[in-house]
């Protein structure tokens, strides 16, 4: 695999020096360039708690999501990889897409990085979670105790992305 020409977004931004590795390489992910995920904010409606994983990589909370399958659409990875994190069955109508670009993520490097579209549910009430796949746990957890040291990457900011316009 010859090595992108292409460089982080996120290079020349001091805001984002933590960001990701300034090394060549994929840094564990796909490809170069970017490597398009997924994520899904899925929150009650009073917007008082989200559904999280424990990610089994490094034992993170996380939203539920993952990287898109070749052919795949964004909105259909979220839903498919909620159920496949939490067993909660999503639908495509119920969704608002709330960001899409490039996030934090330990596996990131100068050359390949995460881009993530963001989505997110609302339901009325806490529904039974069942983790499964790359999560280890699934719990609903209240918003407002969430700190970004126990979230990986940009998880944290992506939650704020998702309530803030609705507070």
């Amino acid at each position: 695999m010859k090595e992108s020409p292409i460089l982080h977004p996120w290079r020349d931004d001091p805001a984002h020096t933590n960001s990701f590795r300034d090394i060549g390489g994929t840094g564990g992910l796909w490809r170069y360039g970017p490597n398009f995920t997924a994520d899904c904010a899925i929150l009650t409606k009073d917007l008082g708690c989200i559904a999280l994983v424990t990610r089994r990589d490094n034992g993170l909370l996380a939203l539920p999501g993952g990287f898109v399958d070749k052919g795949e659409l964004a909105i259909d990875t979220a839903i498919r990889e909620a159920n496949e994190e939490t067993g909660i069955t999503l639908t495509k109508e119920a969704a608002e897409e709330l960001y899409s670009g490039p996030v934090a993520d330990y596996r990131a490097t100068l050359r390949a990085w995460p881009h993530t579209t963001l989505f997110r549910f609302l339901t009325a009430h806490t529904l039974q979670l069942n983790p499964n796949d790359d999560a280890i746990y699934a719990d609903w957890y209240e918003v407002e105790t969430l700190t970004p040291d126990k979230l990986h990457g940009s998880h944290f900011t992506l939650i704020q992305k998702a309530i803030l316009p609705l507070r």
